[in-house]
């Protein structure tokens, strides 16, 4: 078998993969979630986002098949939850 499963470390908040002695951790709607939470409630003046080209830009990959894709998953998963209730005022 071949498959690889990503894991969520919740200490991290973050997910990771692993495949013999390889390993790779990565960021996805989950962890970018409670990092733009953090950004959100301690009130910082907004986030950066190093390669807008990591994200799925086309649209084209489905982590849950019964779920429509969409552009930018990533990038409008933070901008959901800085919009949410977001006020530095």
């Amino acid at each position: 078998m071949n498959q690889i499963s990503p894991i969520f470390d919740l200490d991290s908040k973050s997910p990771y993969a692993t495949k013999g002695t390889e390993w790779v951790s990565f960021d996805n709607e989950q962890s970018l979630s409670f990092k733009a939470e953090f950004v959100r409630d301690n009130q910082f003046g907004g986030v950066m986002v190093y390669s807008l080209n990591a994200d799925d830009y086309l649209g084209v990959c489905k982590v849950d098949p019964k779920v429509q894709s969409r552009q930018f998953p990533l990038i409008n998963k933070v901008k959901e939850i800085l919009d949410r209730n977001y006020s530095i005022f």
